[in-house]
């Protein structure tokens, strides 16, 4: 069993790079911007979130979209390692590409 979980971290990490990646070849220094901003996010919101209404919040104060959305994996992996968020839950997706699929909870913590 721990070989498969793993190897299913190996897979998660190694997209989240390529995605990662990829963003930063098309908006320079992309990750390093979405990190301030979403420490930014996390710093005067003080509720619990998910990472769709962080990514949202960004947007709207001047980060540019990721080719793929899941270049926010890193960033939000990189918050909880650091030990400034962690996750609470689940919740239902509220996006309507999502089709209310679960979502991690995040919460920050103080």
């Amino acid at each position: 069993m721990n070989a498969v979980l793993n190897q299913g971290r190996t897979g998660r990490d190694a997209g989240m790079a390529r995605a990662t990646a990829h963003a930063d070849d098309c908006h320079a220094d992309w990750s390093s911007l979405a990190y301030f901003s979403l420490r930014n996010f996390i710093r005067h919101h003080k509720a619990n979130f998910t990472a769709e209404e962080a990514r949202g919040w960004a947007h709207t104060k001047g980060l540019p979209m990721p080719p793929d959305g899941r270049a926010f994996g890193s960033v939000f992996t990189r918050l909880a390692r650091e030990g400034l968020i962690r996750k609470l839950g689940y919740r239902q997706a509220e996006g309507r590409a999502c089709h209310m699929h679960p979502v991690t909870l995040w919460k920050v913590v103080e």
